[in-house]
């Protein structure tokens, strides 16, 4: 796992467990498809549903930008509608494995520059409310 920078083997081992869980409680793995730790997620869930008789590609979804290039072909693999997954524009849209999810996990497998901001994304489940707020790290 190329993008983590320590303890990838602990990494990995905590990735394919969701990977497992999530199919395995019958939901629908919505992903990335950009990175190693994208790629661990959907091997586990695939193999899980491949010794299971479930159906990888409709219980795995991935997603890319267009600019590129996909890390894996397991389950459907669809472009993103948007030219980049930046929260710096002023539409603020979400990539579409947060906007169509019940709930999301964030594992963030790569350093990030110093002063880049990294910021998560809560959406709020009471009675029906799909309001998402973005909240970043100095909001916290």
């Amino acid at each position: 796992m190329r993008e983590v920078p320590r303890e990838p083997e602990l990494c990995r081992e905590f990735v394919a467990a969701l990977g497992r869980e999530i199919v395995q409680q019958h939901h629908i793995l919505l992903n990335g498809c950009q990175g190693s730790v994208d790629k661990e997620v959907a091997i586990a869930a695939k193999a899980w549903l491949d010794s299971n008789g479930g159906n990888s590609d409709a219980s795995i979804i991935s997603y890319r930008l267009r600019s590129y290039q996909q890390v894996h072909e397991i389950g459907r693999v669809r472009l993103s509608s948007l030219p980049d997954w930046l929260m710096n524009h002023a539409e603020l849209r979400f990539p579409e494995q947060i906007e169509l999810a019940d709930a999301t996990i964030f594992i963030a497998g790569r350093r990030y520059p110093p002063g880049q901001k990294l910021g998560f994304l809560r959406k709020k489940a009471n009675l029906g409310d799909s309001s998402l707020r973005w909240r970043g790290w100095d909001d916290l």
